[in-house]
């Protein structure tokens, strides 16, 4: 692992795979169980879910509410009110349990603070992560967060790697991104002007790998646990 040689002011972090553990598994399981209730065979519900992508994490579409209702009426389905109302807190659980910082991340920031850093943090979410946010543990532990489906950008869009540098008053060129390559999140990164490092880690389903191709192929810094993170910068 190679030191930099650079006046960092700042280190941002992807949320999911990064700060905390990768939700996949936990959010099948929840719509799996969601399809259920709905009465609506797993695959289609799984198709309507990835085809909403942009939807889920852009927050176009304002609550849970609002795209379970939305989802039902384009696939021709009618449910009473309160299987909606069981979906949505479902997902606001899922959301509970997954918003779990890990050890590391938590040990990681605390000596970066020491060391004069700021952080930030930048994830593509839905808007059950957003509504959950506040609740965690994750507020007093980064100085700026940006949530895909709060600021309405999606990574590896320009502009939300711009709203956390305007949010803790740096250049690019002043900051460390550390993720685990989903969502070609290290290219945006590093285009944007930031130097990006790669957080190497196992893949828990086979589904992941399909928005972590950047991770099979990464060319850049490299680091296999969040503790190397200080070593990068000293």
């Amino acid at each position: 692992m190679s030191k930099i040689n650079s006046s960092f002011k700042a280190v941002v972090f992807d949320l999911f795979g990064t700060l905390a553990d990768e939700p996949t598994s936990k959010s099948i399981i929840t719509n799996q169980i969601i399809s259920a209730k709905f009465n609506i065979p797993y695959g289609e519900f799984e198709k309507y879910w990835q085809d909403s992508v942009i939807d889920r994490l852009s927050g176009s579409l304002e609550s849970a509410h609002t795209y379970f209702s939305v989802m039902l009426s384009e696939l021709g389905i009618t449910v009473d009110s309160s299987l909606i109302d069981f979906a949505v807190n479902a997902r606001r659980l899922f959301a509970t349990e997954v918003l779990q910082p890990r050890e590391s991340a938590i040990h990681s920031i605390s000596e970066l603070k020491r060391l004069g850093f700021q952080i930030g943090m930048v994830s593509n979410c839905g808007i059950e992560i957003v509504e959950a946010w506040q609740n965690s543990k994750f507020p007093s532990l980064i100085d700026h967060s940006i949530l895909s489906a709060k600021v309405g950008l999606i990574k590896p869009d320009p502009q939300i790697y711009s709203l956390v540098c305007e949010c803790l008053k740096i250049n690019a060129n002043e900051c460390l991104y550390i993720g685990d390559g989903g969502d070609w999140e290290l290219t945006g990164a590093e285009s944007f002007g930031m130097t990006a490092a790669l957080l190497q880690t196992a893949y828990e389903l086979p589904e992941e790998v399909s928005y972590k191709l950047e991770a099979l192929n990464w060319q850049g810094l490299k680091i296999e646990n969040l503790g190397q993170v200080t070593e990068l910068l000293q």
